[in-house]
């Protein structure tokens, strides 16, 4: 078939390029359309991971805080305690407070995220004076030991939040 056929017929029917162009409109909008809804898409699963990525860097924060703040506690109730462990501990707790720190400035968090890292950072403020002040002390008074107890269970307990929030993703 050569285009001189072609564009006879072409020119023997007047109203096709009328037809033409709407064909042409409806396929503009319909890949107008199609392009809109990809790009929502793309972006919804662009939040979805940064959400997953999120919880997932906070957890591992929350998680290592857990093991942290416990040698912390269990440091402290030893009977003897050297300056230098000392020294170590109050490192280790600065570490897990940067790294919570660093968890919390991620985006993607929500806000029940990120309430958690907070209360864990709370926390860890607080087992870290209570095993300071125990530490200090000539009494070893036991309240300060229940308070750096009672700091380790609310990190393990964000660490169980942030843990279902996780597994909910999944």
């Amino acid at each position: 078939m050569s285009w001189e056929v072609v564009f006879r017929w072409i020119e023997s029917h007047p109203g096709m390029a009328s037809w033409v162009q709407a064909f042409g409109s409806i396929a503009a909008i319909l890949a107008a359309i199609w392009i809109a809804g990809r790009d929502s898409r793309v972006r919804r699963k662009s939040e979805d991971e940064s959400k997953k990525s999120a919880l997932w860097r906070a957890y591992t924060a929350v998680d290592d805080t857990v093991r942290r703040v416990g040698n912390a506690v269990q440091t402290a109730e030893l009977k003897s305690l050297e300056r230098r462990a000392m020294d170590m501990l109050n490192s280790d707790l600065r570490q897990a407070q940067q790294h919570l720190k660093e968890a919390m400035s991620e985006p993607g968090l929500s806000p029940k995220i990120y309430s958690e890292l907070f209360a864990t950072r709370t926390s860890v403020e607080d087992v870290s004076y209570a095993v300071n002040f125990f530490y200090q002390t000539t009494d070893r008074l036991p309240e300060y030991l229940d308070t750096a107890r009672s700091g380790v269970n609310q990190v393990m307990e964000s660490r169980a939040t942030l843990k279902k929030l996780y597994d909910a993703l999944n």
